[in-house]
């Protein structure tokens, strides 16, 4: 898990997403209310089309997701509420590396807010994170039976940006 999470709010707009993803180099962030609490994911696949299709049918789409989006959803969106996609799909701290492998293959993501209490955002785990713990020494495979299950809050690093404060 990454604790250092590049967020930004609900109300940051789409300049300052963009500048998030390509700063940091990261493919996604997580959207959060006022009170820390994960509301949705914007990433590349929710911001690209709002360059493709400025100003014209939001619904003629280049890129599908089997994920399901809110309503307001569409390329028109200014904001990171306007253009996530929500509700987000989260895990908790203590779910082991291959719970959070599991969700995140049955929901087609590739990235998975960790949340703590009351829904704030705690972390993130990423496809990466995942095989970092195949490298761990008790990291657990199908089957396996493992001495310790690592958990998702077993690896850190980089960095925290929060736009539309």
């Amino acid at each position: 898990m990454t604790d250092m999470v590049v967020a930004v709010r609900e109300q940051a707009g789409y300049r300052e997403i963009v500048d998030a993803l390509v700063w940091y180099g990261v493919s996604a962030v997580p959207v959060i209310d006022a009170d820390d609490r994960v509301v949705g994911v914007v990433s590349e696949t929710d911001v690209v089309p709002k360059m493709v299709f400025d100003g014209d049918d939001p619904r003629a789409r280049l890129f599908g997701r089997g994920r399901r989006r809110t309503a307001n959803h569409d390329a028109s969106g200014d904001t990171a509420a306007e253009l996530m996609s929500s509700p987000a799909v989260t895990i908790g701290p203590d779910a082991s590396i291959v719970e959070a492998a599991r969700l995140m293959e049955a929901e087609s993501i590739k990235r998975l807010p960790v949340v703590g209490d009351e829904g704030r955002l705690a972390g993130i785990v990423s496809r990466r994170d995942l095989l970092r713990g195949c490298l761990m020494p008790d990291a657990v495979t199908a089957g396996d039976e493992p001495r310790r299950r690592p958990d998702v809050a077993d690896r850190s690093s980089r960095y925290i940006f929060e736009a539309g404060l």
